[in-house]
């Protein structure tokens, strides 16, 4: 009886430990179909509009804690962060450089200093650059409910 326990406990531990996919479709189920570069579909975004749907970019950087985030570049050296919708999916944690599409909605939000800090402890920032970190700050944000990272 004890085998099949620790047989039983060792699967349960083994199949908690599976490691997130490195490539593929996280999330909703989407296709390439449609995507549009970042810069062009956020070209002429207003402060306050919206605007949902397919985006495709180079992944610049991931969160190392969860994988809930990553950002792509925009023009003039800005990022814009793309969240998972709901924190319902990860994305693998290594997928910095690789091209990802996401499909979802493009927004305005002011992140407070504490949010920026937080989203820089995720990714490994180092503590001279946290601590610089002391205003608020109003930027375009894109939220996936859908993701492919190619």
């Amino acid at each position: 009886m004890k085998k099949i326990a620790l047989l039983a406990l060792g699967i349960v531990f083994l199949a908690a430990c599976k490691e997130t996919p490195k490539t593929g479709n996280f999330g909703e189920t989407i296709t390439p179909d449609g995507a549009v570069a970042v810069e062009d579909f956020v070209a002429g975004l207003g402060e306050d509009d919206e605007k949902s749907g397919k985006i495709i970019g180079k992944v610049e950087e991931v969160c190392k804690s969860e994988g809930c985030w990553y950002t792509v570049a925009l023009p003039e050296g800005e990022s814009m962060m793309v969240m998972t919708k709901d924190h319902a999916f990860t994305l693998p944690k290594d997928c910095d450089g690789k091209t990802a599409i996401a499909e979802g909605r493009a927004y305005w939000k002011t992140t407070s200093v504490e949010d920026q800090k937080h989203y820089a402890l995720d990714a490994k920032k180092p503590q001279a650059e946290i601590d610089a970190i002391t205003e608020p700050k109003r930027e375009l944000r894109f939220e996936a409910s859908g993701v492919i990272i190619q």
